[in-house]
C-alpha cells in the first residue's frame, strides 16, 4: 500500500508517516478572555487567588490534545490589556515525534471579585467583640486576622468585623483556651427565600 498524498509507502492507514505527520494537529488551543481583580484573583469558574503565572497557568488548562505531550514550552509578550502567546508543543503522534507551534491572543479584562465587590459594600458576616482586657487580647490575634478583616477601635474594646464566619470562628475557638468567649447571632436578612444571620462572639 502507498500513501495516498505522495505515493510513498503508507505505513500509519493511507499515509506514510511524514504526511500522516503533517495533516495531524499534535495540540489545539484557541484565544481567550481572562477576567483579573486588582487583588490579584482572576476568574476560572468561581474567583481564585493566583498562586504563580495565572496567564501560563489558563493557557495550560485550554491546550487540547488527543495525544501525549513530553514538553510544552509558553513565550508571552504584553501589550496593553492583550497578550501574545507562542506555544511550543512537544509529544508523540503515533510512535512518531512531532513539534509544533500555535500562536493565540488572551485579553484581560478588569473586574470586582466577589470578595472586593462585598468589601466595597462594607459587608460582613460575624463581628468578633473584645471587651475586658482588649489590649492583651487584641495584640494576641491581630497577626493571625485576614486581610479582609476590618478593625474598629471603641471605647469599650474592639469590634472586627470578618468577611467569612468562617474566619472569625476560627479565631474564636482558639480564645476560648485562655478567655471566656460568648456567641450569639442576630437576623439580618432574607435573601432568596434564605433566613440570612450574622454571627457575634463576645470575648473577655
Amino acid at each position: 500500500m502507498f500513501c495516498i498524498k505522495c505515493g510513498k509507502k503508507a505505513e500509519i492507514g493511507n499515509f506514510c508517516s511524514s504526511c500522516f505527520l503533517g495533516k495531524e494537529s499534535l495540540f489545539e488551543i484557541k484565544d481567550f478572555l481572562l477576567y483579573v481583580c486588582d487583588c490579584g484573583s482572576y476568574y476560572d469558574k468561581v474567583w481564585r487567588k493566583a498562586d504563580n503565572d495565572i496567564i501560563k497557568e489558563q493557557i495550560g488548562k485550554r491546550i487540547k490534545t488527543k495525544y501525549r505531550l513530553v514538553k510544552k514550552e509558553i513565550a508571552l509578550k504584553s501589550y496593553g490589556n492583550r497578550v501574545a502567546a507562542t506555544i511550543v508543543c512537544y509529544g508523540i503522534v503515533h510512535a512518531h515525534k512531532k513539534k509544533e507551534e500555535r500562536k493565540i491572543t488572551i485579553t484581560i479584562k478588569k473586574r470586582k471579585c466577589d470578595t472586593c465587590v462585598k468589601l466595597l459594600g462594607r459587608y460582613y458576616e460575624a463581628v468578633l467583640q473584645i471587651r475586658g482586657e482588649y489590649n492583651k487580647i487584641f495584640n494576641k490575634i491581630k497577626s493571625r486576622l485576614p486581610k479582609t478583616a476590618r478593625t474598629e477601635k471603641t471605647k469599650h474594646g474592639y469590634d472586627i468585623r470578618f468577611l467569612k464566619k468562617s474566619e472569625a470562628a476560627k479565631i474564636a475557638k482558639a480564645l476560648k483556651v485562655r478567655y471566656e468567649v460568648k456567641s450569639s447571632f442576630k437576623f439580618v436578612a432574607t435573601k432568596k427565600g434564605k433566613k440570612l444571620y450574622r454571627n457575634y462572639y463576645s470575648v473577655r
